[in-house]
């Protein structure tokens, strides 16, 4: 998950902040930072509830099978459950198992969860993202041809980027729309 996530941010975060113009791409950039963080906040409450949820769902069953001392820590957390079966003397290692075999339930679950929620997210990006072409548009469209206008555009002789015939320099797929639209608009 962490390598898909590293191979992910760094193009996510460039087309943000490619597809918004000069003067925006501070903005851009921080709600970037601002949405990816609510996102983990909001994946680690779900991940840590799911877990906390799975183990004590197992733990709950073993508890009347254990020392007296030893449930109180045993229904808190996988830490108290190990420190509190180092105290057991003979019995740890089966404490230990049982309080491991809890928590890789819950781990597992969170796992699921969390798995689900990506799958998810994956189709509703697919489907309804933003920015998607139609595959009937015509030639010109897919160009950048400007029919209103009379400006074509041409793949820019260094860039190999489309770009209007009277422009020279390169330009983002921005600021490219933003000329043409100013085309438009002229009498």
């Amino acid at each position: 998950m962490g390598t898909g996530l590293g191979i992910c941010m760094a193009p996510a975060t460039a087309a943000i902040v490619a597809a918004t113009p000069v003067e925006k791409h501070g903005v851009a950039a921080a709600v970037n930072d601002a949405a990816r963080e609510v996102g983990a906040a909001v994946g680690i409450a779900i991940a840590g509830s799911v877990l906390a949820a799975g183990y004590t769902d197992r733990i709950t069953p073993a508890l009347p099978g254990l020392p007296g001392p030893a449930r109180g820590p045993f229904s808190d957390s996988l830490a108290a459950a190990l420190q509190a079966g180092e105290k057991s003397g003979p019995a740890r290692e089966q404490l230990a198992t049982i309080a491991k075999s809890a928590f890789m339930h819950g781990y597992g679950h969170a796992g699921v969860v969390l798995s689900g929620i990506t799958v998810a997210s994956a189709l509703i990006l697919a489907i309804g993202a933003p920015g998607r072409r139609d595959a009937t548009l015509d030639g010109a469209e897919n160009r950048g041809d400007n029919p209103l206008s009379g400006t074509t555009a041409r793949p820019h002789s260094h860039t190999g980027h489309d770009m209007p015939d009277d422009h020279d320099e390169p330009t983002s797929g921005y600021q490219q729309v933003e000329r043409m639209e100013r085309f438009d608009d002229s009498p």
